[in-house]
């Protein structure tokens, strides 16, 4: 992937437009979100090469372990939405959540694998005009896979796509594929669903079975903070999808505009923080990124986890 900039001294990077070229006919953003909109509706896609909540915290030692050059590569794409009867209406405004779940749940995959000795992740979310959210209106097909895998600087051993639909009362139906690029064939195929009182249980149920299938192990001892799966999957992936969207925001990928930061959203991470170090962290790294991009102001302190490293995240997020 070709280079676009420097987060904190950790790359940041967006493949050619091309990958997912064009939108369907009549699906062009409009309204006060799409001036200047490409009558091409060309689409980048932009890797986050570690947890989004991790930069700017760089300088804390013991924070993320290290990575050497056996690991193998992996890229977790963000999910297709096809089939949205309201595309339109959604490109035209900012974030919802459907959005940012399609990016979320791949960050948080990503993350998983980062704290496994045996994988390099990245997290690939696509953007509009390298400037607004955008839904994949279609699959991945294999071609769209190949260019991803084509345009990659160092070189892709897996990707992982997969398909979000929405269903009737609140629920989400996920298609998730991992693909094998030596042989180029799919590996493997996941399929969940579930309703918003089952989201955590079903969210879980899976991600220990990904696990168990992708033969994760932790990192040693004192190479990064411990791994803790969420108890809390479903408020966790809406995290990360928004860790991500302020990333971006703050670094001139997405324009501010793109980026709606509800009483909810915020109120969400919040209550999330005291459940484990990194929800306290993607607090701080969070909250400093709403403040600085003027989406919130001064905001009342947060119950978080009191141990070492997030007393020193805290300290260096005052300075």
């Amino acid at each position: 992937m070709g280079f676009l900039g420097r987060l904190f001294g950790q790359r940041i990077e967006t493949a050619p437009s091309g990958v997912f070229p064009v939108l369907p006919s009549g699906a062009l953003p409009s309204g006060p979100h799409a001036a200047g909109a490409p009558a091409t509706g060309e689409i980048s896609l932009v890797s986050v090469s570690k947890p989004a909540w991790s930069y700017g915290l760089e300088s804390l030692p013991g924070l993320l372990p290290p990575k050497n050059g056996a690991a193998r590569r992996i890229a977790f794409a963000q999910l297709a939405t096809p089939g949205l009867a309201d595309l339109r209406e959604r490109l035209a405004g900012p974030e919802d959540d459907l959005g940012r779940f399609a990016r979320g749940f791949p960050a948080w995959l990503a993350e998983t694998l980062y704290f496994s000795d045996r994988y390099a992740p990245i997290s690939v979310a696509a953007v509009l005009d390298s400037s607004r959210h955008v839904l994949l209106p279609e699959p991945w097909s294999p071609a769209n896979i190949r260019q991803l895998v084509d345009t990659s600087q160092d070189g892709l051993d897996y990707v992982v796509t997969g398909t979000l639909a929405e269903t009737s009362g609140g629920g989400r139906t996920l298609v998730l594929s991992l693909w094998d690029i030596a042989r180029f064939e799919e590996r493997k195929a996941w399929s969940l669903r579930w309703r918003p009182e089952t989201a955590d249980d079903e969210l879980a149920s899976f991600h220990q079975h990904f696990r168990l299938f992708m033969e994760w192990s932790p990192c040693p001892a004192g190479a990064g903070i411990e791994y803790v799966p969420t108890r809390h999957p479903s408020a966790w992936v809406r995290t990360l999808g928004t860790c991500t969207s302020l990333l971006l925001a703050e670094k001139g990928t997405l324009s501010r505009e793109s980026i709606e930061f509800k009483a909810d959203m915020l109120n969400l991470v919040a209550e999330l923080a005291v459940t484990g170090e990194t929800a306290s962290l993607a607090w701080l790294t969070l909250s400093a990124r709403a403040r600085s991009l003027g989406l919130v102001s001064e905001l009342a302190p947060v119950q978080l986890l009191p141990t070492a490293i997030v007393k020193a995240a805290s300290a260096l997020s005052r300075n």
